[in-house]
């Protein structure tokens, strides 16, 4: 053997061939995956036939096909330069070799599968196109030989049958012993019975034993949809039924989301296969052309392209790769077909199977099965199609939508299943009831009780309810088995409540049940007679009544739903059918047939309890027999002892009622044996009528038989039926009854009128005690009753005017209805009568003689004065008798609404008359209770003062004495009780800011319009009045309304004691301007105390001062400068500032800077006039000569020559007036003549003299001589030509321009508008280096960058090195923090006390939120493309999720960021950590904004690549001076010994000596020309200057 190969031609494999074989080798264990593997080879070289020999020696498989050799296997592989899959044999050779195959080669020939063959064999051969193969694994090499195969393909595998051979050991796998060879021929015959089905062109294979059959299959494949598999030797035929189907166009939809799939070139084909014979499928696979192991779970297999897994046993279903989309696709496709005509299948398959695969489809949609979602869509797909399709098979054999069968409960009997179809429905078959769930989800109703009713509702629809005669036939074959179905539907709880059960409730009203007559009846219409009674003979004595049928006692549902025959039923129907109809028609009147009723009445009687209303209602029926004919029960009696006076009286004949009717007419009729009482009860009411006797002449005889009877009105009862009797004889020749009628009485007269109709007409009755006596006892009236009294009232309101003598008569019928108020309250008749009296316009008002009112439109009398003008008062004056309760009861209002009591004072203070007390005690009463109407009085004059006969504010009084004189009232102790009134409208112990307000104004009202002077005591209120307004505004108490009536009004006083409008008047708060004028603005000048300038102010008072202009009018003679006077006063700028030391700070600030800057001249002569504005007008002084006069609006100081020592007071008293308008005119003479002295004294000296004088050094103040330049500089070049410069930045950017060129956050080029929201959060970012040569442009070296708590970041500060120290910010406060503008660039600054590794803010809840969201838009974005995403932790720094593309193995490093709106220039920013990842990632990392989070329809992803190398340059903008180190430039530090100057005034000259003195600077300089230094020159950076070195210039 050895020899032989080595002269065989040989080659190598490249890889590990071992170890991957026996990697691949692990998930292809089983001799079916082999046998498998080698079908699905045969099929793909499309081989018709294929033989599997199990030998001795090995396995032999041969197959038709024939493999495809190039002709050289140690070159390249020909057929794939040519374009096409690589030869048959190159591939086989490549089988393990580890490099990844194409589609072909993955699902097509020789795949990883054949493989599976090293389960038997070490060294498999492969015989084919005249060679043949030899692989040896374990050698890593592989020999090719000559040799012919007659017959297409074979493969031989001999038996690895050494356990401890080269390729077992280096395999790892089992040897081959004879029992795994018969396992072998065991599982390939397995295989073969089903793995035929879908090949594409295997028609025959066969099993063999050396040679001998062991199985064979044939396939037969018609060209229509039937396939017929066939076994030899066996014999066995399998019928199969192919549906078939193309999923091209789903497919194409597919393509656009998942490409790949059109490179593939899958096959859109799909197979269904269904055996018909010899019987369905229980459960079938899944192929993908051979057979998985995955069940479909519907009986049958469904056979297409489907990607496997990799040991082909089931169907990738799993991993949102493009593989289970295909997969879902075709299985949605199939289950399209599946359901795409139902009758079509039901044709080809039968009823049943059909069935089974709608019931099993079902199961797979509503059961936890373990299949893959996507096998729901068979049940999704059938059910859209299956409810329109004719394929529930009925019990009649018909074939019907499944909604038109009723699914049963239990099975019904053939009758009853023929009952059912009479009233319109029919019954499933019943070899169908397994599948009884499924139909019922496609529409197929259960038979329930409802749906019965329905259709009975439907079939009896044009029955009438008793008019339709049954006979036997139809009882014994439609309605006993209807009834049996209905008694099995009806519910237990149904019956014994049937309202509670709609369906029972129209169930009741259908005509389904037989009389005993034999009529079709409802429920409700029928009765059931009781056991006791026979039911037939209960029919013949009532034919009119339904008395239902004795066979539906064997329905106890049924006929507990009838309702028990009882006497109340027996009487209605009776009662109801006599109203129309003759009482012959309705019962027999024969005398057996009454003898046999009455006692049927007895009977039912006894069955139970009967309603009282019952026995009332039979004993008003004529049907009882009498002398007379049939006559009602109530109007007989039965034979007795007394002769009946009227001749009316019934009596009943005995003959025909047995005892037990006797017994039930006395006892329970209450029929009663002739007596005198029987006969006052039963046979007197029939005797009158509403106007009296029936027969006058029997009235003496019939009234005297009565009166011989006095106990009858010892009977409650009878006393009340004689007094509801017309029995009484009245004056107006009529009939009463005794109850309604009186014996005429005066006093009675008086109340009810003369009214002939109530009074008793003695005489028309026996002159007689004894009847005299009986009808009183009947109950005749001593005393009025209330319907009368009523009737009285509405007569008067009927037939007269209210006049005072109706209004009298009417109050006297009401007055005894309060009298008995309590008495007749409860009764009936009293409630009816005060109905009438209540509806009816009866009660007079008070005031009104024309018309009568209701009693819900007055109110009670109770002190009407209170609110008499605004409401109707009843005109009942006694209201002493007045019932209070009643009125109520009438609707009366007892107590007025606080509006009307209101209206009427309001009433009276318009109309100037003084209110009643009791409007305020009604008032006072309602703010006890708190009525929040008493506060709508508050501000209006609306409290009467006799003494004054006028109305007054609340606040006008005060409980305490006030300092208001006649203008404000003291409420004196006996008032104390209404303090709940005025404290509601608002009276105080004392004034407030308002209050004041109003009684100046009242002060004004009354002066203005007389056009007085105020004076005396008002003027002291004014003054008070005016001081305390000034007070309340000063701490807020004034409203901005009260401050306007102020400025509207004329509440300011001039100099001559008269008010004037604020607007026309000015403040006196300079006498030097006043003095101008003479006297003459008097009338337009106030002087209030100072405490009030502000205030009066406020209300639009301008000051004088400021108002006022005094120009310099005219001068003469030459101008002559006055250069040292005006040196001498800015010599002694610090001694005026330290004599004004107790002057406000601007004072003093105003006096240095005209000091520092002014300019002295001088005139021959210099006049001067003031002017001012006021009221709209100009008004001058006449011109004033002036010794001295300063010009504030030029800076110059004017001075009347001669000019000398005497001329200081003139100076000073000209700048302090000017300076100091506020100061009098006497204060500015005291300063002066204290300022006079100091200015003929050397500076040191005069310093001496006022700390001499105790008088304090003052503290550096801004603006003193020591000014510094704010002059703003001259605009640079607009626009740059340099390079930017190329300095590496030693901080991070936060914020950088994306790959769009849009800037985010900071950006130079996004001017943000908005403020800085979080002032608290720590900002990131990193130092900023300080760059050389700059402090020339910036005045200052470079300083760090400050952050916005304003403590200092500088690189020189944080690295600790020798720049120098330097003082950081104090933070600002919280509330101005809010206002400072975030720095505007790519950087962030980083907080100096944050630590290194905090990089970004603290994350807030929402961030989080956000985050997660658009965490989750990413990762769907990158799965949709094909990636494989993986969150990092929500900590991770530098990135969020890792995104993998299994194709490149390429990886993205994405950080995300969520924008809840629109990514707009706010932009999205990067930590300093995430920058340095995304500079060393570089092209691997990239930026995923997300924008609108929170809407799902808008979320957008925009992927940014590598964004830091997208960045081409660091700008910073001009928000960064907000950061910069703020160092002063010191202009005065050049000034120094040595250095020369030049003085405005004085020339030029050498500094020979600095003293500073606070903040300021004393120079002595040597002037040019001068023998001798000038001392103490202060320096003044207005009027001198550095002189450059000449020196200096020409050297450089």
């Amino acid at each position: 053997m050895e020899q032989s190969i080595h002269n065989q031609k040989t080659g190598s494999y490249t890889a590990n061939l071992l170890g991957n074989i026996r990697s691949h080798l692990a998930g292809l264990q089983g001799y079916d995956v082999m046998a498998l593997e080698l079908i699905q080879n045969a099929d793909d070289a499309k081989a018709e036939e294929i033989v599997f020999d199990i030998t001795d020696s090995g396995l032999l498989v041969r197959n038709s096909g024939q493999f495809t050799y190039c002709g050289d296997l140690d070159k390249p592989c020909a057929s794939l330069a040519e374009g096409n899959y690589k030869c048959d044999y190159h591939r086989i050779t490549d089988v393990g070799s580890g490099g990844k195959l194409s589609r072909g080669e993955n699902i097509g020939r020789f795949g990883i599968g054949f493989v599976s063959t090293y389960q038997v064999t070490d060294h498999p051969e492969i015989r084919s196109s005249g060679i043949k193969l030899a692989l040896y694994p374990e050698r890593g090499q592989w020999f090719i030989e000559d040799f012919e195969e007659p017959n297409g393909t074979s493969f031989f595998l001999p038996w690895a049958n050494d356990p401890n051979s080269e390729a077992r050991l280096a395999l790892g796998v089992s040897h081959v012993s004879p029992a795994h060879i018969d396992q072998l021929a065991d599982d390939f015959q397995t295989v073969l019975r089903k793995s035929l089905l879908f090949l594409r062109h295997v028609r025959k294979a066969e099993v063999r034993r050396n040679g001998q059959l062991l199985l064979a299959c044939d396939l037969d494949r018609s060209e229509g949809s039937d396939l017929i598999v066939s076994f030899r030797p066996g014999g066995e035929v399998e019928h199969w039924h192919i549906l078939r189907a193309d999923a091209a166009a789903a497919a194409q939809r597919l393509y656009a989301t998942h490409p790949r799939l059109e490179t593939l070139h899958r096959s859109t084909k799909i197979s269904i296969g269904l055996r018909i014979d010899p019987e369905p499928l229980s459960e079938g696979l899944l192929y993908a052309f051979l057979p998985t192991e995955q069940l479909t779970g519907l009986p049958l297999h469904i056979n297409a392209d489907f990607f496997p897994e990799s040991d082909r046993k089931a169907v990738i279903f799993a991993g949102h790769q493009h593989e289970q989309a295909w997969n879902e696709m075709l299985i949605d496709a199939a289950a399209a077909e599946l359901a795409r005509d139902p009758e079509g299948l039901l044709k080809m398959v039968g009823s049943n199977q059909l069935w089974q695969i709608l019931g099993r489809a079902y199961d797979l949609s509503s059961k936890p099965s373990g299949h893959p979602l996507c096998f729901k869509r068979f049940w999704e797909q059938l059910k859209a199609t299956a409810p329109q399709a004719h394929i529930a098979v009925a019990q009649d054999g018909s074939l019907q939508r499944p909604n038109g069968v009723f699914l049963p409960r239990s099975p019904l009997n053939e009758h009853q299943a023929k009952a059912l179809l009479e009233v319109g429905g029919r019954l499933v078959a019943e070899d169908l009831r397994p599948f009884q769930t499924a139909m019922n989800q496609l529409g197929a109703p259960i038979l329930t009780l409802e749906r019965l009713v329905a259709l009975l509702t439907s079939a009896m629809a044009q029955q009438v309810a008793g008019a339709t005669e049954v006979d036997e036939q139809k009882l014994e074959h439609f309605y006993r088995p209807l009834w049996s179905i209905i008694n099995d539907l009806l519910p237990e709880a149904g019956t014994a409540n049937p309202s509670t059960n709609p369906s029972v409730q129209r169930l009741l009203g259908l005509p389904f049940v037989v009389t005993e007559d034999l009529f079709a009846v409802a429920i409700n219409q029928s009765y059931a007679a009781p056991v006791a009674l026979e039911a037939d003979r209960i029919a013949v004595l009532l034919p009119r009544l339904a008395i239902a049928s004795r066979l539906l006692s064997g329905f106890p549902k049924i006929t507990r739903l009838i309702k028990l025959l009882d006497l109340g039923v027996v009487v209605s129907h009776i009662s109801s059918m006599c109203s129309t109809e003759p009482v012959e028609d309705v019962i027999g009147v024969e005398p057996k047939d009454l003898r046999d009723l009455y006692s049927l009445f007895a009977d039912l009687d006894h069955q139970g309890a009967v309603e009282k209303t019952v026995y009332q209602q039979l004993r008003g029926l004529p049907i009882w027999k009498s002398s007379r004919g049939l006559v009602k029960a109530n109007q007989a009696l039965l034979p007795g002892n007394f002769t009946d006076p009227t001749g009316q009286a019934d009596l009943l004949d005995t003959s025909v009622l047995t005892e037990s009717a006797r017994e039930f007419l006395s006892t329970k009729l209450a029929v009663q044996t002739q007596t005198i009482e029987a006969f006052v009860q039963a046979v007197l009411p029939t005797f009158f009528d509403d106007d009296g006797p029936l027969d006058a002449t029997k009235y003496t005889r019939l009234i005297s038989e009565l009166a011989n009877h006095p106990a009858l009105v010892d009977d409650d009862n009878i006393r009340r039926l004689l007094g509801s009797l017309p029995i009484v004889p009245t004056q107006n020749g009529g009939w009463s009854r005794p109850v309604n009628t009186y014996r005429r009485a005066d006093d009675l007269v008086k109340v009810l009128g003369d009214v002939l109709h109530l009074w008793l007409d003695a005489s028309r009755i026996p002159n007689t005690r004894s009847v005299h006596t009986f009808i009183d006892s009947l109950g005749i009236r001593r005393s009025p009753i209330a319907r009368h009294l009523v009737d009285r009232m509405l007569f008067i309101a009927e037939r007269y005017l209210p006049t005072e003598d109706a209004k009298r008569a009417s109050s006297e019928a009401f007055y005894v209805l309060c009298d008995n108020y309590e008495e007749w309250k409860e009764k009936r008749a009293f409630q009816d009568a005060l109905d009438d009296l209540r509806e009816a316009a009866c009660f007079p008002a008070d005031g009104d003689a024309e018309e009568w009112h209701t009693a819900d439109s007055l109110y009670a009398p109770y002190r009407a004065d209170a609110f008499r003008s605004q409401a109707n008062i009843l005109d009942f004056r006694n209201t002493g008798r007045l019932k209070t309760e009643l009125l109520e009861e009438l609707g009366i209002s007892i107590n007025p609404e606080t509006r009307l009591v209101i209206g009427h004072l309001q009433h009276c203070i318009a109309s100037g008359v003084q209110p009643h007390v009791s409007t305020y005690q009604v008032l006072n009463e309602r703010a006890q209770r708190s009525d929040p109407l008493i506060a709508t009085l508050a501000g209006s004059r609306c409290i009467y003062v006799d003494s004054q006969k006028t109305f007054v504010r609340p606040n006008q009084l005060y409980w305490v004495p006030q300092q208001l004189g006649r203008y404000a009232y003291t409420i004196p102790g006996n008032y104390e009780s209404f303090k709940p009134l005025f404290d509601a409208i608002g009276v105080k112990n004392a004034p407030d800011g308002r209050d004041f307000v109003d009684i100046l104004l009242d002060i004004v009202g009354e002066y203005f319009e007389q056009s007085k002077q105020l004076t005396g005591p008002d003027r002291a209120v004014y003054d008070v009045c005016l001081a305390s307004v000034a007070a309340a505004h000063e701490h807020e108490e004034l409203t901005t309304p009260d401050l306007q009536r102020l400025q509207e009004a004329p509440i300011v006083l001039n100099l001559r004691g008269q008010l004037t409008h604020p607007d026309e008047v000015l403040l006196q708060d300079s006498e030097w301007h006043a003095g101008f004028f003479g006297g003459e603005l008097d009338q337009a000048l106030c002087k209030p105390v100072p405490e009030l300038w502000s205030f009066v102010e406020e209300v639009g008072v301008r000051r004088l001062s400021e108002s006022a202009q005094v120009a310099l009018e005219f001068v003469d003679g030459p101008q002559a400068d006055e250069t040292e006077l005006a040196e001498k006063l800015m010599d002694r700028m610090d001694i005026l500032a330290r004599l004004l030391h107790d002057k406000p700070t601007t004072v003093r600030k105003k006096i240095r800077s005209a000091l520092s800057e002014m300019k002295a001249v001088s005139h021959d002569v210099v006049r001067i006039q003031a002017s001012v504005h006021v009221g709209g007008d100009q008004a001058f002084a006449p011109p004033t000569s002036a010794q001295a006069f300063y010009d504030i609006e030029n800076g110059r100081l004017i001075l009347a020559r001669p000019v000398g020592d005497r001329s200081w007071a003139h100076v000073l008293n000209a700048l302090f007036h000017q300076l100091m308008p506020e100061e009098s005119g006497s204060e500015i003479s005291k300063l002066t003549l204290s300022v006079r002295p100091l200015m003929g004294m050397a500076v040191e000296e005069a310093h001496r003299e006022l700390s001499d004088a105790g008088i304090p050094y003052l503290e550096a103040e801004t603006g003193n001589g020591n000014t510094e330049d704010l002059t703003s500089p001259d605009l640079d070049e607009m626009g740059g030509t340099a390079e930017p410069d190329a300095h590496e930045e030693t901080g991070t950017a936060s914020n950088f321009v994306d790959d769009s060129g849009e800037q985010t956050d900071g950006a130079p080029g996004a001017l943000h508008k908005k403020r800085q929201r979080d002032t608290s959060a720590p900002s990131t970012g990193g130092e900023a280096a300080e760059q050389p040569g700059r402090e020339a442009e910036s005045g200052g070296p470079r300083s760090g960058i400050t952050g916005r708590n304003g403590s200092e970041t500088s690189s020189d500060r944080i690295k600790g090195s020798g720049a120098g120290e330097r003082r950081a910010k104090k933070p600002r406060p919280k509330h101005k923090e809010q206002w400072d503008r975030r720095l505007l660039s790519y950087v962030r600054q980083r907080q100096e006390e944050s630590s290194d590794a905090v990089d970004q803010d603290e994350p807030s809840e929402h961030n989080l939120a956000v985050e997660v969201v658009a965490r989750e838009a990413v990762c769907a974005y990158e799965k949709e493309r094909g990636r494989v995403p993986e969150q990092m932790a929500q900590t991770h720094p530098g990135y969020d999720i890792i995104s993998r593309n299994p194709v490149t193995g390429e990886d993205r490093f994405i950080e995300v960021k969520g924008v809840n709106g629109e990514w707009n220039q706010t932009g999205v920013g990067l930590s300093r950590l995430q920058f340095s990842n995304a500079q060393d990632y570089g092209d691997r990392y990239w930026l995923y904004v997300v924008e609108f989070v929170s809407d799902p329809e808008h979320i957008r992803v925009h992927p940014i690549r590598s964004p830091a190398t997208q960045v081409t340059a660091f700008m910073f903008d001009g928000n960064w001076r907000d950061a910069v180190t703020e160092e002063r430039a010191d202009p005065s530090a050049l000034f120094i010994p040595g250095a020369r100057i030049q003085h405005q005034d004085m020339g030029c000259g050498e500094i020979r000596d600095v003293v500073t003195r606070g903040n300021t600077k004393l120079l002595t300089i040597l002037f040019d020309g001068k023998s001798q230094a000038t001392p103490h020159v202060t320096l003044n950076l207005h009027r001198m200057r550095i002189l450059e070195d000449l020196n200096d210039d020409n050297d450089s």
